[in-house]
């Protein structure tokens, strides 16, 4: 569940699990990479490239299995100096509101707290994520920090 600054929250009742990456309006894959493993809910933009705007919060998460797999704890800040890329794990949560543009937020912004305990993660012989989520999400647009809690899967 996603909770604003102002008290206000959204679920996320519908996530998708998948070992192939998500895809918006049928463009190109939102990540890439062996190995990997992705869960979000619905997205839904208006817009396209930089004038596109989020209109209802979404959660994407893209991680390394073998980096995550097994009763693992992710605990933010943290002292990761690797690019993007080979992060294990990376939460992102775009949120609808928001001025002068939606909020974007991610675990890979300084103001990162909190952590996600990976309980179970593997893409053979299906995808399953099944994950608890007690963190708040650093702006990566300039605004206020989203707190992300739950479980999933």
């Amino acid at each position: 569940m996603l909770t604003r600054p102002d008290g206000s929250t959204y679920s996320f009742p519908d996530v998708t699990v998948s070992c192939t990456p998500p895809r918006v309006d049928g463009g190109d894959p939102l990540g890439s990479g062996p190995g990997r493993i992705w869960l979000w809910s619905p997205i839904h933009l208006v817009g396209t490239g930089d004038d596109a705007r989020v209109t209802e919060p979404f959660v994407y998460l893209e991680a390394i299995v073998d980096e995550i797999a097994g009763d693992r704890t992710f605990t933010w800040p943290n002292d990761w100096s690797m690019d993007t890329e080979h992060v294990p794990l990376t939460l992102f949560v775009a949120d609808s509101e928001g001025r002068p543009r939606s909020n974007e937020t991610s675990t890979n912004e300084a103001a990162a707290r909190g952590t996600v305990h990976v309980l179970e993660a593997a893409c053979d012989p299906e995808p399953v994520l099944r994950l608890e989520v007690d963190a708040t999400l650093g702006s990566e647009v300039g605004q206020g920090t989203l707190h992300v809690g739950g479980a999933a899967g």
